[in-house]
């Protein structure tokens, strides 16, 4: 695979200081009047997914993965990983949106974790891990279930980096799902709405030699402000989110 790189098209992408790669690129009808995305390349609106990355600095290798099956793998080098940089406009990690609010996540999201060690195929697979881990599990930095009902979002890892919401988030009843995975018995609906997290620790996210971060989402659409929705991540760091690009 190539190194990361900018491609001028609509899809998920990871963010980095190193550049940005598209990891599920949407085709379209071009000959189409509205122009119609045809194929979502495994993010399929309106269905759950989980969504699992891990990269190892020590190789470069990285790899993603969409319910449990890799859509990219590859060596890239982006070097150590960090989290927290305070010298960056807003170095907030943010779920749900970035430093700009109009870039917010047009969807539903519960689980997200992050590791500070690249996860196996194994362990990503296996069972009931979409829906919940350890909390004492190796290597866990932060843990959100997103099932809480006011303000405060808590790091279930016990590593004390809990999260404010900027606007009020709360869970909802799942519905019946057509297609993708089963959806988790609580989550957190995220439309117009985002987390802020405060590191307890800033060294433990920081330089990280490895990493994985895992959610699972229900995406909508484009969110109608500008088009591009952030899942999660520090701005002018590590960034996953979905543009618009079309």
């Amino acid at each position: 695979m190539n190194n990361f790189h900018w491609i001028p098209e609509d899809g998920w992408y990871i963010c980095t200081p190193a550049g940005n790669l598209c990891f599920a690129a949407f085709e379209r009808n071009t000959s189409a009047a509205n122009k119609p995305v045809t194929n979502w390349k495994g993010m399929t609106q309106g269905t759950w997914h989980h969504l699992a990355i891990t990269y190892d600095s020590s190789t470069g290798y990285s790899v993603v993965y969409i319910d449990g099956s890799i859509v990219m793998d590859g060596e890239n080098n982006l070097g150590p990983v960090s989290l927290y940089n305070p010298s960056l406009s807003d170095p907030t990690f943010h779920i749900g949106r970035s430093y700009n609010g109009r870039r917010w996540f047009n969807g539903d999201m519960a689980e997200v974790r992050i590791w500070n060690r690249a996860l196996t195929s194994d362990e990503i697979n296996a069972s009931g891990h979409f829906y919940g881990v350890e909390p004492t599990s190796e290597g866990l930095i932060a843990y959100w279930k997103l099932d809480g009902t006011d303000e405060h979002v808590q790091d279930y890892s016990g590593n004390g980096h809990h999260g404010e919401v900027v606007v009020g988030e709360k869970p909802v009843e799942p519905d019946p799902e057509a297609g993708g995975i089963e959806a988790p018995e609580k989550y957190a609906d995220m439309r117009r709405n985002s987390v802020a997290i405060t590191w307890s620790d800033t060294e433990a996210v920081n330089n990280l030699p490895a990493i994985t971060i895992e959610t699972l989402f229900n995406w909508d659409a484009f969110n109608p402000d500008e088009g591009i929705d952030t899942m999660l991540g520090v701005e002018g760091s590590w960034l996953i989110r979905c543009m618009n690009n079309f």
